[in-house]
């Protein structure tokens, strides 16, 4: 009598072979089947109870600022992460600047799941889930792709955790690891009202460097008025550099002037998301000059927001605070000025007798036009950004706290944005405007030029620069 196998065995061989499929498909169904839901049921319970979980997986090097994904690379579409900081002001929270879909509708957005990870001497690294919540910066021109803040509340007595994961899933692994930036000193509680209107300590935000960007000349005077005017530190986004300016950036980085970020979001600009993601770093630089910089500047590299009648930021502050007490302001708005660049050079120029001199923009471009732009438009901003929530190009689009606080439109008496630039919409017929000489800048003219040519000449070799026409240099 022929038993189970013998039977099997009198079946044709495309009958076997097919039963043998058969029986493989099902056991391979049932078992992830299976695993998904035991998977699934433990990350239920994990989210529910909101419990410390340990964890024997040490995270990689968490970063302080770099584009990481949230979603898989085959997702329809992108979902990344830049950095996290601490938020001390209303209860405390976690920031984390984020960059997804456009949608002005909450319905139309995924609830975010921030895993905060905790390192304790006893128990090593824990983590835990908790509900986040998406919010949109604005000026996106509804472009498919907009930053965003991702809020992570912390309950009161929480300790400050060490980094922050940001999910789609709540039963995902986390494909990013931020470092959570603290610059608040830990246990000490944050007053608005104690904040002095004074400047303190100033930084300049400037948006990421694109198309290669190597003006070398340029971008050591726009450092180095700043500097002359007060600035003391730089917060600048890498796209993409020329190689002269990459070299630049790294010296002043080795003497701490300047922190350079990268910025390779992988995004096409214009089309996907509003300039290089260019609100993402606005935003970024705020909260990471935030509790660290009682002033901060946002502007581009061919700007300068010059005092009429003072010499440096300090100087300015300082009077316009006993003018108008400036303790409840919360930034600053300052009138643009067009220098276009096809109006001729200043013709002091011709009596400079150093070659690199001629060359400073701010001291060639001394006419401008006579009316200045509204505020609103075309200007540009100091905050002092712990009372300041979202920043836009032009203008501040959320306050700490609206109605306390407010905005100072600086008359063009006290100060004024230079901006250097080609006529906007093409062609010459910018310098038909009406226009004045305005050669504010002019004081710095020493200072400026001693500066510039020490970094020039301090680098000249090793950076690869430019020569300028009608200097000496060693054979």
């Amino acid at each position: 009598m022929l038993g189970p196998l013998g039977r099997f065995l009198k079946f044709p061989f495309f009958v076997r072979l097919l039963l043998v499929l058969l029986v493989l498909q099902l056991t391979f169904y049932f078992s992830t089947r299976k695993y998904a839901l035991k998977t699934r049921m433990k990350s239920v319970a994990q989210t529910q109870t909101h419990i410390l979980n340990k964890t024997m997986v040490i995270p990689a090097l968490a970063s302080e600022g770099s584009w990481q994904t949230v979603v898989p690379e085959n997702s329809q579409h992108k979902y990344l992460v830049f950095s996290a900081f601490l938020d001390v002001r209303n209860g405390r929270s976690i920031r984390i600047i984020a960059v997804t879909k456009t949608s002005t509708r909450k319905k139309g957005l995924v609830k975010p799941w921030c895993k905060l990870w905790y390192e304790t001497p006893e128990s090593g690294l824990n983590s835990k889930l908790v509900e986040g919540e998406l919010k949109i910066i604005q000026e996106h021109w509804q472009l498919p792709y907009s930053p965003y803040y991702v809020t992570c509340p912390l309950s009161e007595n929480e300790s400050i955790p060490l980094m922050v994961s940001l999910l789609n899933d709540p039963a995902e692994e986390p494909l990013n690891m931020l470092k959570v930036i603290s610059n608040y000193p830990e246990g000490k509680k944050w007053d608005a009202n104690e904040l002095e209107p004074d400047v303190k300590k100033m930084a300049v935000c400037v948006k990421p460097l694109h198309y290669d960007y190597n003006k070398e000349l340029e971008f050591l005077e726009f450092i180095e008025l700043h500097r002359i005017m007060g600035a003391d530190h730089f917060i600048l986004y890498n796209h993409t550099v020329g190689p002269q300016v990459n070299c630049l950036l790294k010296k002043y980085q080795q003497q701490g002037i300047v922190t350079v970020l990268p910025w390779e979001l992988p995004i096409q600009s214009q089309k996907d998301i509003r300039t290089e993601g260019i609100f993402a770093s606005l935003n970024d630089c705020l909260f990471r000059t935030m509790y660290k910089f009682s002033h901060v500047i946002f502007l581009d590299f061919d700007e300068f927001i010059i005092p009429t009648n003072h010499y440096n930021y300090r100087e300015l502050f300082r009077y316009l605070h006993e003018k108008y007490n400036n303790k409840k302001t919360s930034w600053f708005s300052f009138k643009n000025a067009f220098f276009y660049r096809q109006w001729p050079d200043d013709p002091a120029v011709q009596e400079f007798e150093d070659p690199l001199e001629k060359q400073l923009l701010a001291l060639r471009k001394t006419t401008r036009m006579v009316k200045l732009h509204a505020h609103g438009t075309r200007s540009k901003l100091i905050v002092r950004p712990d009372l300041v929530d979202m920043v836009g190009n032009h203008i501040i689009w959320a306050y700490y706290n609206h109605k306390v606080f407010r905005k100072m439109d600086v008359a063009p008496e006290d100060a004024i944005l230079h901006h250097y630039r080609i006529c906007e919409f093409g062609g010459n017929d910018c310098v038909k405007h009406p226009s004045t000489v305005d050669r504010s800048a002019y004081r710095y003219r020493d200072a400026l030029l001693k500066a510039v040519k020490t970094r020039h000449e301090d680098h000249f070799d090793e950076c690869q620069l430019s020569k300028i026409e009608g200097s000496k240099y060693p054979s």
